[in-house]
């Protein structure tokens, strides 16, 4: 959960009254954290009415665009203790790493939640299940790193562009095929 003060505090929105558009409510770090707690509560309950939703949501599983309340929301059991949550306040989008169980069994979800206005409007899920990959090893995931909790000192900090080039940086190298950036 590394995250500026800035973002600890609310941050600004990226839409503003200056650009036309009526202003928005601001989900600040607590806010988003409370939206992914929701929607893992409604997950281990099997029950997509916990959380507050867009009329127009988005929601895919393993890239597949499917409608709320099938998928993982059928065949979640339990949540595991290891959890790492990732949070940008200033793009209203929260994203959280979480090992639970499906129909007993132990998988990995990654989870992105966009909000808008107090509610979500995009969820994107990526779930990893026993044989999914070689490096499947949700049972040497018990505690998230406190690393993460850390907030980074000011004077210490990259600006939001050179992080967005430093991660757009490793897309260029997969498109271009020949390892240049």
């Amino acid at each position: 959960r590394a995250v500026s003060d800035a973002s600890k505090k609310g941050g600004k929105d990226a839409a503003s009254a200056s650009d036309g558009a009526a202003p928005r409510k601001t989900c600040n770090r607590a806010c988003l954290v409370q939206f992914i707690d929701q929607y893992l509560d409604g997950l281990v309950k099997n029950d997509s009415s916990k959380i507050k939703v867009a009329s127009r949501l988005r929601f895919t599983e393993n890239g597949k665009e499917i409608r709320l309340g099938e998928g993982i929301w059928t065949t979640t059991t339990a949540l595991r203790s290891f959890r790492e949550d990732f949070v940008d306040a200033v793009q209203g989008q929260a994203g959280s790493f979480v090992v639970f169980e499906e129909s007993g069994a132990p998988a990995l979800l990654t989870l992105r939640l966009k909000v808008v206005d107090n509610q979500i409007t995009e969820i994107e899920t990526i779930v990893s299940r026993t044989g999914a990959h070689m490096f499947f090893a949700p049972d040497n995931l018990v505690e998230a790193d406190p690393l993460f909790e850390e907030i980074v000192p000011d004077a210490q900090r990259s600006s939001r562009s050179d992080l967005e080039k430093s991660a757009n940086a490793y897309f260029d190298v997969l498109e271009s095929g020949d390892g240049s950036a």
